[in-house]
């Protein structure tokens, strides 16, 4: 085997290592394969370049071409998939590796669909998980990686210290191990090749002397509070920490700080492409001071923003802004302009439901009025689309990239299978291009494989190919992931993802007062005190179990460790599913006690097993936001 690496730079290393070490597993250390590894032009290599690459191996003889050097990392999975691997999902025992000898003719030329694939960092996470995540990105056809803030503590610190997990002791993560933990991740996106994107919240006060760790603070520093946003009179900390405190954007020392922060930050970390400025995250917390109180926060937003690219471009930093359309700045500006708009990338904060797919005609009638700090909340997508529309007039053009929340909790609705959800994430990438978009922002979840990583799998395969047909690749993943036993299994999930129905989970009415499900009363989930939810609900236990009895059987005789896998982990989603079953259940006859005493059977289940389905499955996410704080939130 001879595998050359005519460009020698990390990431083609790194294609060069996987390729040997897959072509090993294949077909024995003393294959005959010789490849090589090269630019389509020798003198450019781009990280934002759009992808391309090229093909050309007959018989394990030939080469592999990249627009860049992650695009050759890109074609070398693609090959490796030609060949019969699969990468289903992160971690060990999460592909499958064919024995080959390596023949056959393969000519691909693939340019991807969509030059933003971009992971975005959420949920409970440790250095070793995203890596693990990391490493199954580029397999999957990703591009990119977004850490939020300056430094992800708030991630790191969920795990470190086991948030919602009784049976595990928390450890302290001090500032400067999450400071370590975040290098090591960016240093490994960068060996990818991949665009690396940072910050979005949770800078605006580090030149002011403050950090937003290891608690985030709800004191402020003497320097701060003269330019801190007026709100309601005071100059104060908003929503109890400083992360959903703005300042004074409109205050010369405010806009002179925000520039010179992004010039020193982009001198210790010149590796970044782009960086996400968006201001406080909550809602109502922007200046109303002299200066402010006579401009939109879209126009401030606009003045600081050209502040900043002035000083970017004095210090010969060409690295690329995301626009932050959101809460204060959904509204495009009316006076203001950009100064630079090679700089900037669009990116709009899809409001949506995920019943249905994107839809691809703005709203085109009046606009709820633009009041600062009367927040108004975006009430579907295509007024989301007419916002973003509406920069583009103002400031515009430049390139538009959707920043979406398909798998950050709303999965969790369809967790029964996944099924619906695939789906619609599948017609969501196919209109991306009809919305203009040059890709998407996966804010997400880095664990979101069980039952399955249809998914995330999906989001992959069509944006870096839209053209795909959606049964094919889900075909595939079955077909790949659970073997001979694939059929089955995906009638199983289909038919649980009926008996626990996502929309049901997620329409509010009460139909014990309202007299039939058809009721529009926003009161509590339609779920609660439903004669017929409670007959589908109380189904789950024995078609879980019958499932898995037969699933044991087809075992027996499959030796494929990831096949075996794939069926471990959907052992424990069906006991998590019939434990979730139960609680709608009780709650679907009414019993809102014994409801409440089975919703902590399902904490205590899935905290007790977490390390079972570790990089599969976001525990505290999960019991967070779709157990605490939504479906069984007390009250509902």
């Amino acid at each position: 085997m001879f595998i050359s690496d005519k460009v020698r730079n990390q990431t083609t290393q790194y294609a060069k290592d996987e390729l040997i070490a897959y072509l090993t597993k294949m077909a024995g250390l003393h294959n005959l394969a010789r490849i090589d590894l090269m630019l389509i032009d020798e003198n450019r290599d781009n990280t934002m370049d759009d992808d391309r690459y090229i093909i050309d191996i007959t018989d394990g003889k030939g080469f592999i071409k990249g627009s860049n050097s992650r695009s050759i990392l890109l074609g070398v999975y693609a090959y490796l998939k030609l060949l019969g691997c699969r990468f289903l999902r992160p971690g060990v025992n999460g592909e499958i590796v064919p024995k080959s000898d390596l023949s056959g003719e393969f000519k691909v030329d693939a340019t991807a669909s969509y030059n933003h694939r971009i992971e975005v960092m959420e949920g409970a996470i440790n250095d070793d998980i995203v890596i693990e995540v990391l490493r199954w990105l580029p397999k999957a056809g990703y591009n990119g990686y977004f850490i939020q803030f300056v430094t992800p503590h708030i991630f790191l610190k969920r795990w470190h210290s086991h948030e919602l997990n009784p049976y595990k002791e928390g450890e302290p993560l001090s500032w400067e191990e999450a400071d370590e933990q975040t290098l090591r991740i960016e240093k490994f996106t960068k060996l990818l090749g991949f665009q690396l994107w940072s910050i979005g919240h949770g800078y605006m006060f580090l030149p002011f002397g403050m950090d937003y760790g290891p608690e985030w603070t709800a004191k402020l520093s003497e320097e701060a509070v003269p330019h801190v946003a007026l709100v309601n009179g005071k100059r104060a900390v908003s929503g109890g920490n400083i992360n959903y405190t703005n300042l004074c954007y409109s205050d010369p020392v405010v806009k002179e700080k925000m520039a010179d922060f992004f010039v020193d930050f982009m001198k210790k970390k010149p590796y970044v492409n782009l960086l996400a400025i968006s201001l406080a995250d909550g809602l109502n917390n922007y200046c109303e001071c002299e200066l402010c109180k006579n401009k939109t926060v879209s126009d401030i937003y606009v003045e600081m923003l050209n502040s900043i690219d002035e000083k970017l471009t004095a210090n010969g930093f060409d690295v690329k802004i995301k626009l932050s359309h959101y809460v204060g700045t959904r509204w495009a500006p009316i006076e203001a302009k950009l100064n630079n708009k090679e700089r900037y990338i669009s990116g709009i904060a899809a409001m949506r439901k995920y019943t249905e797919p994107y839809v691809t005609e703005e709203y085109t009638g009046p606009l709820h009025e633009n009041v600062t700090n009367k927040y108004w909340p975006t009430p579907d997508f295509a007024t989301s689309l007419r916002f973003m529309n509406d920069w583009q007039k103002a400031c515009g053009p430049f390139p538009k990239c959707i920043w979406d929340y398909h798998l950050y909790s709303a999965h969790y609705f369809d967790i029964a299978g996944y099924m619906n959800f695939s789906n619609i994430i599948a017609q969501d990438v196919k209109l991306l291009k009809d919305l203009g978009s040059d890709g998407i922002m996966n804010c997400k979840t880095q664990r979101c494989a069980m039952p399955t990583n249809l998914p995330a799998y999906t989001f992959g395969e069509m944006l870096f190919n839209r053209e795909l047909n959606y049964e094919d690749v889900k075909n595939d993943y079955f077909c790949s992931a659970f073997g001979g036993f694939a059929k089955e299994t995906e009638e199983y999930l289909t038919h649980l993802g009926e008996l626990i129905d996502h929309n049901m989970l997620r329409v509010k009415t009460d139909v014990a007062a309202t007299g039939g499900t058809t009721a529009d009363k926003n009161s509590v989930w339609a779920w609660r005190n439903n004669p017929d939810a409670a007959a589908l609900f109380a189904q789950v236990p024995n078609v879980v179990d019958s499932f898995m009895e037969k699933a044991n059987e087809y075992l027996k005789t499959e030796e494929n460790k990831t096949i075996k896998r794939s069926f471990q982990i959907l052992y424990y989603h069906g006991e998590i599913m019939k434990r979730l079953a139960k609680a709608l259940y009780l709650g679907a006859i009414g019993n809102r006690e014994e409801c409440d005493t089975a919703v902590n059977e399902i904490r205590d289940y899935v905290m007790k097993n977490e390390d079972e389905y570790l990089l599969e499955f976001d525990s505290y996410l999960f019991i967070r936001r779709f157990i605490n704080e939504v479906v069984f939130k007390p009250g509902t």
